[in-house]
């Protein structure tokens, strides 16, 4: 479990906390902070979509949490396969589609991104949370599961089911 690894601490006080400050006070702040840091002036059509914009990359970050787990369990297909449905198939394919039909508005764009960002983070937390209950699932039955006179175990490094006959015991 994530509150329990020895990382979490350090990269959530390190890395996610300070990153989620900075978006929420940019989400709240983003035009003096547009005008003071690059000297840009925000127009007034795109405001509604700027304070959604950062919000919505806090569940990006989010997201990256559990990305690092799919990352140290050698999951990198699972992990590229999350990022391509979000990025190819929500950012890009809606955005696509918002400006096929004539609908690409900053409110309309401002719901794709909030779209891509939580199809991003439920992805990836969806495919960790899968390979932990296979995990216990393993951990809390190491003879296998009884099913009919068969022992079946889990091999969980090739997500396999293995039949072995059962022993009779003589008594």
């Amino acid at each position: 479990p994530l509150h329990q690894s020895k990382w979490w601490p350090q990269f959530f006080y390190a890395s996610l906390m300070p990153t989620c400050i900075m978006l929420g006070l940019t989400a709240i702040f983003s035009k003096p902070i547009f005008y003071y840091v690059y000297n840009y002036t925000i127009p007034p059509e795109h405001m509604v979509f700027m304070p959604v914009f950062f919000a919505s990359w806090i569940l990006w970050e989010c997201g990256d949490v559990f990305l690092i787990m799919l990352r140290a369990a050698k999951k990198n297909t699972l992990a590229t396969r999350n990022f391509m449905i979000a990025s190819l198939g929500v950012e890009v394919g809606v955005t696509q589609i918002l400006l096929w039909k004539g609908w690409a508005t900053p409110v309309t764009l401002s719901v794709m991104m909030v779209n891509y960002c939580l199809t991003y983070f439920l992805l990836n937390r969806y495919a960790i949370t899968d390979i932990q209950s296979k995990f216990f699932l393993l951990k809390s039955r190491p003879e296998g599961i009884h099913i009919r006179g068969l022992n079946v175990y889990i091999n969980l490094r090739k997500l396999k089911l293995s039949k072995v006959p059962a022993i009779k015991s003589e008594g």
